[in-house]
């Protein structure tokens, strides 16, 4: 039997090692090392390039998770996007982010990439699918060997979140949409090697929350096209049973950008914002009700 069926292939994250976190994930697992060569290209008398003047550069980890995450796997991931730590069911935003471990069985061998943080973490729905995330995840080393426990972990089995089990409310007015997008960029300092093989740190050095969203166009949200400087509170809850997913943004601004106007079907109005801190109140927060 092949050792690279789908069966063995199995993601788990963790603060500490070994990471016991497993995560359902879904398209082309593109987590991992990206080495480089380095070349002494120097005159020789000959256009051939010498293998023996080389040696192993610089290299990087990480990658993209593709996620589909229920209420228990977002109550472990959304502290390592947000930082803090959940009380009740708020998960505050901190300046610093925690780092953890990411454990791949890629079927051949298992690798342990070490010191990761999240770099972009992108939540999203459309008309008929469940709630997405793209865990954009950075990491310093990659180490082969067994992972204790990871080939016995499973993913959490819990009904997901599905788009019309969405609400968006602006200013409080709850309104009808056919898309949404909210990404948050951490800005994380990606080449900071010093005198190191791998990278050495990933400090944060910024933090931008966007939001995108496409409502219909029509007398209801004509209010919101062309609002300039003038920000709203936007609000996204997924709601299963007595379960919700929340996504608060205090201030967001939306510039103007034109109604789509197809020659047949419906118009439809994109917003596309950046969250703001409004006082003392931050960009945005999360609330996951998870029990």
């Amino acid at each position: 039997m092949s050792a690279n069926i789908t069966t063995y292939r199995k993601v788990a994250f963790g603060t500490a090692n070994p990471p016991v976190n497993a995560l359902e994930w879904f398209g082309d697992l593109n987590f991992g090392k990206r080495g480089t060569v380095i070349v002494l290209e120097g005159v020789r008398g000959t256009r051939s390039r010498i293998v023996e003047r080389t040696r192993d550069g610089l290299y990087t980890v990480g990658g993209v998770l593709q996620l589909q995450p229920c209420y228990l796997d977002l109550d472990t991931i959304l502290p390592l996007i947000a930082g803090g730590t959940k009380s009740t069911n708020n998960i505050p935003f901190t300046e610093l982010l925690p780092t953890f471990y990411v454990g791949i069985d890629k079927g051949a061998a298992q690798y342990l990439y070490s010191g990761c943080k999240t770099s972009v973490a992108v939540f999203s729905g459309s008309t008929g699918n469940p709630l997405s995330l793209q865990w954009g995840i950075e990491g310093l080393t990659e180490t082969p060997g067994t992972i204790s426990g990871l080939t016995a972990l499973t993913p959490s089995v819990v009904t997901p979140y599905m788009f019309h089990d969405a609400v968006l409310t602006i200013a409080s007015t709850s309104y009808e949409f056919r898309e949404c997008q909210v990404s948050i960029d951490h800005h994380l300092i990606l080449d900071r090697f010093m005198n190191s093989q791998s990278r050495t740190e990933l400090p944060e050095t910024d933090r931008t929350v966007t939001v995108a969203l496409s409502l219909p166009y029509n007398s209801t949200t004509l209010a919101l096209y062309d609002t300039g400087v003038t920000s709203a509170a936007v609000v996204l809850t997924w709601t299963n049973g007595s379960l919700f997913f929340k996504i608060t943004l205090p201030a967001v601004q939306f510039p103007a950008q034109p109604p789509q106007m197809p020659a047949r079907g419906e118009a439809m109005l994109p917003l596309v914002g950046v969250a703001r801190k409004t006082g003392s109140t931050l960009e945005i927060t999360f609330d996951n009700k998870s029990s």
